[in-house]
């Protein structure tokens, strides 16, 4: 790996930490107001980051035209031998997460070994303690076989719920996010606020769709498995069941929002996650001591050295 990959990712890492601490009390807003949707929806704001820095780093370079050079000011300029100390550290750390999910992944399919299936896509397994879904192309509903057969509507639901919004391809994808961006502590903190929003913004859905009688039915359910909660094998790959306290206390306190909250709440996100662009290039971006590249890329020169990049196009 380069240098430049790797100082590249660094900056990536730093700039989400600051749109995480710029979303929080967003986040906390939009949690009193409206439903939990809008709280999920709004973790979209990270990934469209890193979409916009691989735009400006591998985007296309018109002909005969003259790119402004981006210039960051202030910078963090960092010595040779501290930019490989930093690197092989990263490297390092990423192969031993990625390992340690691998390893939780594979002791926690261990668990579902002699699943019984009950009918369609629905097993029982009798060494899990907590309802979940697993799979991506043909996902599957799991039961431990632990739980009472009058709460069995509920959580099929809600799972249900998971499977229809993709959650588990989003689960995966948050979990290989943090894999990669796993030295930023505040990432860690929020996957786990973003794990909250999503199973709440799941027990919304259910609610809306089988009316405010089935409330009670639904907590009885959450509160049967909450002691279990969060000691699922695997809970690193992304099987958590969030704050069960939080959730049920949402639950009960749920109700239908107008249209009109609606729209403006998604006004809000939006306007966050383009604001979040221009603030995002204010951080320090950090730069390599006495660094000179050039790398040709769509027909362009991109020379980088010291604290500044130019961009021009080739004429030949």
């Amino acid at each position: 790996m380069s240098n430049n990959i790797f100082l590249w990712i660094f900056s990536c890492g730093l700039e989400l930490g600051v749109i995480v601490l710029c979303l929080l009390p967003l986040r906390m807003l939009l949690r009193k107001k409206v439903p939990r949707v809008f709280s999920y929806f709004l973790w979209c704001t990270l990934p469209m980051n890193i979409l916009y820095n691989l735009w400006m780093l591998f985007g296309p370079v018109k002909i005969h035209q003259v790119v402004v050079h981006i210039h960051k000011e202030p910078q963090i300029v960092l010595g040779e031998t501290i930019t490989q100390i930093l690197k092989w550290c990263w490297i390092c750390g990423t192969i031993a997460v990625v390992f340690g999910m691998l390893y939780s992944y594979f002791r926690f399919m261990r668990c579902l070994v002699g699943s019984i299936r009950l009918k369609e896509n629905i097993y029982l397994a009798e060494r899990i303690q907590s309802p979940f879904s697993l799979g991506v192309l043909f996902p599957k509903i799991f039961l431990p076989t632990s739980l009472s057969k009058v709460y069995y509507e509920p959580v099929i639901l809600h799972e249900r719920v998971h499977i229809a919004r993709k959650d588990i391809w989003v689960k995966y994808l948050a979990v290989g996010f943090l894999g990669f961006f796993w030295f930023q502590p505040l990432l860690w903190y929020a996957y786990r606020l973003f794990i909250n929003d999503m199973e709440e913004a799941c027990d919304e859905t259910v609610l809306k769709r089988q009316g405010a009688a089935f409330r009670a039915e639904y907590a009885m359910a959450l509160v049967e498995v909450s002691f279990q909660a969060g000691k699922v094998q695997g809970a690193a790959i992304g099987y958590r069941n969030g704050e069960i306290k939080g959730r049920i206390k949402n639950i009960m306190n749920y109700e239908k929002t107008r249209f009109s909250v609606r729209m403006i709440a998604v006004c809000i996100c939006i306007l966050f996650m383009i604001a979040t662009i221009p603030l995002a290039w204010e951080v320090p971006r950090v730069v390599q001591m006495e660094q000179q590249n050039t790398v040709g890329i769509g027909g362009a020169v991109i020379r980088e050295t010291g604290m500044k990049i130019n961009t021009i196009t080739d004429d030949n």
